[in-house]
């Protein structure tokens, strides 16, 4: 049984670990169901982590009587996540983005994407910046290997979302055959679904996925509406997965001229610029985002790891110390700042 079978949930306040879609999302992968406003039917009501002061106001003598008389519950956000399996472990037994791209050797942003993509979920979340357990650099070695057979990214994130997770955390070799991806273990070669091969012809992938910039071209056609916002962010995913880093930014950025100020866009912009090797641009959407969103922590990380590049040791450190007053135990934070103090 799921842990919120059938149970209605309600998110007052911000949340640290998700925006609201989500949020949405994750209760109805565990069985549940999100309403917007509070109403007599919710039987869960969780109060958000994220910082800010929680309207409390809305919740009215009716809401005390369902909650003495069993029919409500109310709970933290770490005390709803941890009920559904996804925040058992402390930090320290756990790894950032960051932390996983040195350990793999893949570039940060792969990580990223494969994140953004739901390949892989964090098992926790503080002021959004996610944590992975171990076990997940089985997958990024798979990952390592499908970029050396010459995958592109969007066909990787297809394949491991099908492949079976059995497969990925064997110890494989990758082989392309065609528009399969063949995996090498002890008892032979097999396929995705797990079949054994016996032989094959090893082919690269070239297919260059040309959808994104339809969608570019769709969406400027017309007048621009705010909820083209998606539609623009899904296809600068994709191209960043394409290595079109170029037709990504514009993409981010035709995403905040169609939906306004967004603290996640800016910094995923900002990273972008900053993979371009445009510091400038890349340090002011950081600092546009942290504006806009004070607790996103990851973007005070890049902030100060851009800062530093740029020669700018007392920001970059005020960057990472702004990064660790909100998150004390971000150990690439503290890790940095260290780095830096020592010279």
């Amino acid at each position: 049984m799921n842990s919120l079978d059938k149970k209605t949930v309600y998110f007052l306040g911000k949340l640290a670990a998700f925006n609201r879609k989500d949020a949405a999302r994750f209760v109805q992968r565990h069985g549940g169901k999100t309403v917007k406003t509070f109403t007599a039917d919710v039987q869960i009501l969780v109060a958000g982590e994220g910082g800010g002061n929680t309207d409390w106001e809305q919740l009215n003598e009716t809401t005390q009587e369902a909650f003495e008389n069993g029919t409500l519950e109310i709970i933290t956000e770490h005390q709803f996540l941890e009920r559904c399996g996804e925040r058992t472990e402390s930090t320290g037994t756990l790894y950032t983005p960051s932390m996983l791209a040195e350990l793999s050797g893949l570039p940060l942003g792969v990580i990223r994407q494969l994140e953004r993509r739901q390949v892989f979920v964090p098992a926790r979340y503080i002021y959004e910046l996610p944590y992975f357990r171990f076990d997940v650099l089985s997958m990024l070695n798979v990952v390592r290997c499908m970029l050396n057979a010459g995958l592109t990214m969007t066909k990787i994130v297809s394949i491991l979302k099908k492949t079976q997770r059995s497969i990925l955390k064997t110890n494989t070799g990758i082989r392309v055959a065609g528009n399969d991806v063949l995996y090498q273990t002890d008892g032979g070669i097999v396929d995705g679904r797990g079949q054994y091969c016996f032989s094959f012809a090893a082919e690269q992938e070239t297919e260059r996925n040309t959808e994104p910039l339809k969608i570019l071209d769709s969406i400027f056609e017309d007048t621009i509406r705010h909820d083209d916002v998606d539609a623009l962010c899904e296809a600068a995913q994709t191209l960043e997965e394409d290595g079109d880093l170029t037709g990504a930014a514009n993409c981010y950025r035709a995403a905040l001229a169609a939906g306004g100020a967004d603290a996640k866009i800016n910094f995923r912009l900002g990273e972008v610029l900053y993979r371009l090797g445009d510091l400038p641009a890349a340090r002011e959407r950081c600092y546009t985002a942290i504006e806009i969103d004070e607790t996103l922590v990851e973007a005070r990380f890049t902030l100060g790891c851009i800062l530093a590049e740029q020669g700018d040791d007392k920001l970059a450190a005020a960057a990472f110390r702004g990064a660790l007053r909100f998150h004390p135990d971000y150990a690439d934070a503290r890790k940095r700042l260290e780095q830096l103090l020592q010279g």
